[in-house]
């Protein structure tokens, strides 16, 4: 089992609180057969994206762990007008493990045309986004038709667990399925 969306890393966003916390996750994950897991904190307006804070503190979960899931670096993207140049200008500082794939966060309003101009932007810069959590957005949910045309053109989605399993609701269940 990979996963490819946690909030892992220790007091860097409204994820893990503390050292105890991170390792208590990654326990469960290990014990639950998680064999590789991605720390995606926040990166918008309320969580800047420290990269060697969240470096650092993999290092340390990786020692204390021995590797046991195996750690990588990645965010979580808020998909904004702030920060789109900065992922343009230094792509592999917020992809997963510096790779091609990005986890994006949706903004809070949907803006239809320009949140496909900005996919298309990503894929064309040679970045995949992948979707974060689509089912639990009551907006996307209500477009899944423009999820599937995202899709088409060469974005990825990614689901949360409790979500297929119903913990965040029916209509989250149900995205999930149809999806």
């Amino acid at each position: 089992m990979i996963d490819l969306h946690s909030h892992v890393v220790w007091g860097v966003d409204d994820g893990a609180g503390d050292l105890e916390d991170s390792l208590a996750i990654l326990r469960d994950a290990r014990a639950s057969g998680t064999t590789d897991m991605v720390a995606t904190p926040h990166f918008n307006m309320q969580y800047p994206y420290q990269v060697e804070v969240v470096e650092n503190r993999i290092k340390e979960l990786g020692v204390q762990t021995a590797q046991q899931p195996r750690l990588y670096r990645g965010c979580e993207f808020l998909l904004s007008f702030e920060n789109y140049d900065q992922l343009l200008d230094q792509p592999s500082m917020y992809t997963i493990n510096g790779t091609q794939y990005l986890l994006v966060e949706w903004p809070s309003i949907y803006t239809g045309s320009v949140v496909d101009t900005a996919l298309r932007r990503l894929l064309g810069a040679g970045i995949t986004p992948v979707i974060a959590h689509p089912e639990r957005n009551p907006m996307l949910r209500d477009k899944f038709g423009q999820i599937k045309s995202w899709v088409e053109y060469g974005c990825l989605v990614q689901l949360t667990a409790l979500s297929i399993t119903g913990g965040f609701g029916t209509a989250a269940k149900a995205t999930c399925f149809r999806l």
